[in-house]
């Protein structure tokens, strides 16, 4: 393609020093687990317990030749005498009975599974939060997720309740249902989350220690999926899933709990934590490969081949009960650069319960005045669907977190222009300006602006609100040189004779300067200097978070490597953190970010005591 060489210009750097994004390997077994549990949950193998209990109960050579009827004897003994060896064995053999049947004979392997869980269950519970690894919590978790796979690869969940047999007796298997709990018929695969292996770039594997199975579901995003929820992912959404048994009798439940809404359950009259992979499903859901690097040129050097990008992404189905968390990337970014940020920040139950993250994608090549138009459309597009009477109170609380120029984006959401921004560009009022109505509707889209009145807090992240040195020196020249933006927009109004007498100063300086993402980071763009004298509206907090490279200077003399302190302080501020040691992309997965970004969504959230460290 024509435009190959740009990107391989700017893409050769950047590859250098990027990483491989992070990849999910779905393995047979446990990944990572030890040689006790690798024993427990192979089918062949047997634990060294399990061998020494059937040599005991002189039943090895019966295993050999009949490993169901050694089982059934086996289960016979330990009804008429239980003690804690057979009970172990016996959960072992019918939880590796279950896998053998999986595929082929699946209604059957269902008794097995409840076999094993009921005699691991006790076990399971008193180890909840507690260290995993003991044989009933290992047989616990693999037995209730072979079940639940079983059920779902089989299409038997919509038939339940369900009678089956088991070694121990009968069971009638039955859908728990309530808030927070889910149907197994709302996902199209479901993963069992010690089976997940991450490569890749290396990302902390944000874990729950606790009962039942960690589970990961994921939907599809098809032509039906994506009319009912607009924000869905190009590929789907993924969940955090926990799954559990309630056994009563012979009535058992399965209960699947959506950990996004809520990660700890009532058992017995005590709050147990509930197991749970937050970081695996987060990685199915994103992961992306080598295209990633060519997307985010696209983006950039090509926006207008990338319209269809510019959009809101949700993380999970639209929750009316939580405050919406929108993330807004920066310059030669999308939306997977907030992977490692939103995955650190999900460790806090506090706010993976009480926020719904939603992410901003667009193409970053346009100037920040249509990517600020964009996110504002987005916005109200974003309220329409989801509360078109303004009645949730949840959604008009709204948080907006910005990266680099993303954070510019953010804070014009917050401002309201007035005549401000177009005065200082113009001298004549736009009715008296020689254009045709379409130019004239091109400058009330980007010059005239109001905040957006759901919008309650921003965060700034290394956020340039007074432009970056690199967008004015050879290397930002040769980045604004090599973006290629639509004719329509290269033709714009400050393209057009007939408006050069109208121009102020300020203006004419302004129509001199690239039209893109670039030009509009340069420290002398009039427009930065004049958004920041418009008026915030009343009853929005801001907060800065500033990285500083050069730890060992001043904090007024510090720097990201790429924003300067100047730059990215501001007086409005409520609050401002200083990251040193971090420059600007990193300060994103910085622990000392992250905890900053807790506070004040705890603080945001009503409930002011920190979050736990990671």
């Amino acid at each position: 393609m024509r435009w190959t060489w740009r990107v391989c210009l700017v893409a050769g750097p950047l590859a250098l020093v990027s990483c491989t994004s992070p990849q999910v390997e779905m393995a047979g077994r446990p990944v990572g687990g030890s040689r006790m549990e690798l024993q427990l949950t192979d089918p062949v193998e047997l634990a060294d317990r399990t061998v020494e209990t059937l040599r005991r109960e002189d039943l090895r050579q019966h295993y050999r030749r009949d490993p169901v009827g050694a089982l059934r004897e086996l289960a016979r003994r330990y009804r008429l005498a239980p003690d804690e060896s057979r009970r172990l064995a016996v959960a072992e053999l019918a939880s590796d009975r279950g896998d053998g049947l999986a595929r082929e004979r699946p209604f059957e392997a269902v008794g097995f599974y409840l076999d094993a869980a009921s005699l691991c269950q006790a076990g399971a519970l008193n180890m909840a939060g507690g260290d995993p690894g003991t044989p009933e919590e290992v047989l616990y978790r693999h037995s209730v997720a072979g079940l639940v796979r079983v059920l779902h690869q089989s299409g038997w969940e919509g038939k339940l309740p369900l009678s089956v047999q088991g070694v121990l007796g009968s069971y009638r298997l039955g859908l728990a249902r309530g808030s927070g709990l889910v149907s197994p018929q709302e996902f199209d695969h479901f993963y069992p989350a010690r089976h997940m292996k991450l490569t890749g770039r290396r990302i902390a594997r944000v874990e729950q220690k606790g009962f039942g199975a960690a589970m990961v579901g994921s939907m599809r995003s098809t032509p039906d999926q994506t009319a009912e929820e607009s924000m869905i992912p190009e590929g789907g959404f993924a969940l955090a899933l926990n799954a559990s048994l309630r056994f009563s009798g012979r009535r058992t439940d399965l209960v699947l709990q959506d950990l996004l809404k809520a990660s700890v359950a009532r058992i017995g009259g005590r709050k147990i934590p509930l197991a749970g992979d937050f970081t695996a499903p987060l990685v199915l859901m994103y992961m992306g490969g080598p295209e990633e690097i060519t997307r985010r040129m696209q983006g950039m050097l090509r926006p207008g081949e990338n319209e269809e990008s510019s959009r809101l992404y949700s993380l999970e189905p639209f929750r009316k009960d939580k405050i919406p968390l929108i993330l807004v990337h920066g310059l030669l970014a999308t939306e997977e650069t907030w992977l490692p940020f939103v995955n650190l920040l999900r460790a806090d139950p506090f706010v993976r319960e009480n926020y719904q993250i939603v992410i901003y994608n667009y193409p970053n090549g346009y100037a920040i005045g249509k990517n600020a138009y964009r996110l504002h459309a987005a916005l109200d597009d974003f309220r329409r669907i989801h509360d078109p009477e303004r009645t949730n109170a949840k959604m008009r609380r709204m948080v907006i977190v910005g990266h680099s120029m993303g954070g510019i984006l953010s804070d014009i959401q917050a401002r309201d222009s007035g005549d401000r921004v177009y005065e200082m560009l113009f001298d004549r009022p736009l009715a008296e300006l020689e254009l045709d109505e379409d130019k004239k509707a091109e400058v009330r889209r980007y010059l005239f602006f109001e905040s957006n009145p759901d919008l309650t807090r921003v965060v700034f992240i290394a956020s340039p609100h007074r432009g970056s040195k690199y967008a004015s020196n050879p290397i930002g020249q040769v980045g604004s040189f090599l973006i290629r933006l639509p004719l329509n927009l290269v033709d714009s109004v400050f393209g057009e004779i007939r408006a050069v007498n109208a121009l102020t100063t300020a203006g004419r300086r302004f129509a001199r300067q690239p039209r893109n993402s670039v030009g509009s980071l340069r420290p002398d763009n009039p427009v930065l200097s004049a958004t920041l004298g418009l008026p915030v509206r009343e009853g929005v907090e801001m907060h800065s978070i500033i990285a500083q490279a050069n730890w060992w200077r001043p904090k007024e003399e510090g720097s990201d490597l790429v924003v300067r302190y100047g730059s990215a302080h501001l007086d409005a501020a409520a609050s401002e953190k200083v990251v040193v040691k971090a420059h600007h992309t990193s300060v994103l997965e910085h622990r000392e970010t992250i905890g900053e970004v807790w506070r004040i969504l705890r603080l945001h959230g009503g409930f002011p005591a920190r979050a736990k460290g990671l």
